[in-house]
């Protein structure tokens, strides 16, 4: 009875195959699409960065801009 349970329950069949790929592409689509939220997420953290590093920039630049006046009319 056993054997013969074991070969009914067991058989591999098309349907369990697909099943099974079915759920492997399931769990590579969820991981792409939370690579892409990662990958958003680091995105707005560079243009962040970015325009910081620009106004860090221009305030260096007029600052500097100011100081040679001054350095001038001291002159």
């Amino acid at each position: 009875m056993k054997k013969l349970l074991s070969i009914v329950s067991r058989r591999p069949t098309t349907e369990k195959a697909i099943a099974g790929i079915t759920k492997a592409l399931d769990q590579l689509d969820a991981v792409v699409a939370a690579e892409n939220r990662e990958i958003d997420r680091q995105d707005a953290v560079i243009d962040k960065a970015a325009k910081a590093r620009l106004d860090a920039f221009t305030r260096r630049d007029r600052a500097a801009q100011i100081a040679k006046r001054f350095n001038d009319l001291v002159a």
